[in-house]
């Protein structure tokens, strides 16, 4: 039984791992405080334990979970918001069976409220303002020693809108020179985040808005000849 008031929490979604039957994941919204969020069970249900980490669900909620067939400690989160717009809503993915969760919503317009795999094409589908999918999904090589990333990603920072600091996550498959850095909505640099040499894997980037005014801006991605843009809001 979940650990929630039945007054202020109901449950939205609830996945059973492929994998191991005795994996459980329950996607949970608030009628008010607390906010809801997500909980797994690993053992059939009779006990659970929140996984929120990377998670900020007080403006928005749970509408899918999905573990993907492939692979079992990677999992996808729809979510989306009924209280106007929210930059931070769409598609979250882990691949620690929910310790954390880093945003996954590149392309999408807003928030997503089904979600679906493709086992033959290995594809993540959402049902958003239309149908989207995604086709770079990152898998596990178990017999690989090292689990390196098979794609060059940039991800959605977060928080965002933001106040102060912010995150922003990226993947490297191949080692590059790498050079984030920010701009505002007329192209003028305003910052360098990071000019480095990295190996592949997956890093994450603190970025400071304190002396920025508040705004859109761009952060773009170089990593040999491969530029992913995403953009950012800096609210004060």
């Amino acid at each position: 039984k979940l650990p929630l008031d039945a007054g202020h929490w109901g449950i939205s979604c609830v996945v059973v791992d492929p994998h191991d039957a005795n994996i459980v994941y329950a996607g949970v919204f608030s009628r008010g405080l607390p906010p809801g969020g997500v909980f797994k069970s690993t053992d059939g249900g009779l006990t659970w334990e929140e996984k929120n980490n990377g998670l900020d669900s007080t403006n928005w909620d749970i509408s899918s979970l999905l573990v993907n067939p492939k692979e079992a400690s990677s999992v996808f989160l729809g979510t989306y918001t009924t209280k106007g717009t929210d930059d931070t809503v769409g598609v979250f993915r882990t691949t620690t069976g929910g310790n954390a969760w880093i945003p996954f919503n590149y392309g999408l317009p807003g928030g997503v409220y089904k979600l679906a795999f493709d086992n033959v094409y290995n594809r993540l589908y959402g049902a958003a303002l239309g149908i989207y999918f995604n086709d770079s999904l990152v898998t596990s090589v178990h017999n690989s020693p090292s689990s390196e990333p098979e794609t060059f990603s940039l991800f959605q920072n977060y928080p965002n809108p933001f106040n102060g600091t912010t995150t922003i996550t990226y993947e490297l498959s191949e080692r590059a020179f790498v050079d984030l850095s920010l701009y505002d909505v007329l192209g003028r640099k305003v910052r360098t985040l990071l000019e480095d040499s990295k190996n592949p894997g997956t890093y994450k980037v603190t970025m400071e808005g304190g002396d920025l005014p508040s705004g859109i801006y761009f952060y773009r991605l170089t990593a040999g000849t491969n530029v992913l843009v995403r953009k950012a809001v800096l609210i004060k």
